[in-house]
């Protein structure tokens, strides 16, 4: 069964579409997120740094995956956002300080809710046949 669940995943991911990528991440931060203020609520910190670490190579891969040639301004700022987040986690859990780990959490539900839309107006345009589709500032 185990293995059926990972060939699933593994097949979600090499199809999706650079914004359905996009929404894994944040989707798997925000579980991370969840994992780490749990962890450190129930007192297992090597769980909770574990947690935080994933977090932070989440925001390294998704501040790699920014193209400033699209969008300057706003790759200046998502690369801001993303180094708060990975900072912010680090800090909450090397101070055992779970109700801090509610900011990046809220940052990281906002980004994805606003790049869902985008994924989905794009797929609707994208499934219309318009050639007005909305642009990436992922590579």
């Amino acid at each position: 069964m185990e293995q059926q669940v990972f060939d699933y995943l593994e097949n979600k991911i090499q199809t999706a579409s650079p914004g359905k990528l996009l929404l894994i991440a944040y989707e798997g931060a925000l579980r991370l997120l969840g994992q780490a203020e749990r962890a450190l609520r129930e007192g297992n910190y090597p769980a909770a740094v574990r947690s935080s670490v994933r977090v932070q190579q989440l925001m390294a891969e998704l501040t790699k995956a920014l193209d400033p040639t699209v969008a300057p301004d706003l790759v200046e700022n998502l690369e801001k956002l993303y180094d708060w987040v990975s900072r912010e986690t680090a800090d909450a859990v090397s101070k055992q300080q779970p109700e801090r780990l509610e900011g990046p959490k809220k940052v990281v539900e906002e980004l994805y809710s606003a790049w869902r839309e985008a994924v989905l107006k794009a797929e609707s345009c994208s499934s219309a046949g318009s050639s007005k589709r909305p642009s990436s500032v992922a590579r």
